[in-house]
């Protein structure tokens, strides 16, 4: 009795965190995005932001959403890597050995784990009997932010400053 109470409490917690944690992020990259229109609006931004979460729990299949918010984590664990072999580069220090595999060994797995992944999900998405367009745009604004990433990253490492 106490096992289950605890583990539904649990669950409870991590559900309402995550809606919050969503809604909220939501809220602030809404407004930010809006500028000058009523999406600058807390309220209106609120109402937006909770519609899609809305439309999205009612049009794509559950583990349509956990894979992509997998891979969403996925590219957000490449962010920090990328800052740092940038800032090394940025600095004009040479790479040594040590710092290198603590860049390049994570970067190393995580760059062909992403891709394969998104390729994975958007073939399987495209080729169902059925074909799941908003699951597909989803994989694919997620490789467009992956594919900014890379040319950024590029970019700088590239460039003499």
């Amino acid at each position: 009795v106490v096992g289950s109470t605890i583990g539904a409490l649990a669950l409870a917690a991590l559900t309402l965190t995550t809606l919050d944690s969503f809604a909220r992020t939501g809220r602030y990259v809404v407004q930010e995005l809006g500028g000058r229109t009523p999406l600058a609006r807390p309220l209106v931004a609120s109402a937006f932001v909770t519609l899609a979460g809305f439309l999205l729990y009612w049009k794509v299949p559950f583990m349509d959403l956990w894979n992509g918010l997998v891979l969403g984590g996925l590219l957000l664990l490449l962010l920090p890597f990328c800052v740092l072999l940038v800032m090394h580069r940025a600095e004009g220090r040479a790479f040594r050995l040590p710092q290198l595999l603590h860049i390049a060994l994570p970067l190393a797995f995580l760059v062909p784990t992403t891709i394969a992944g998104l390729i994975y999900l958007l073939r399987k998405y495209l080729v169902a009997d059925e074909i799941k367009w908003i699951s597909a745009a989803m994989v694919l604004f997620l490789m467009a932010l992956f594919v900014a990433l890379v040319v950024d990253v590029t970019r700088r490492l590239v460039r003499r400053t």
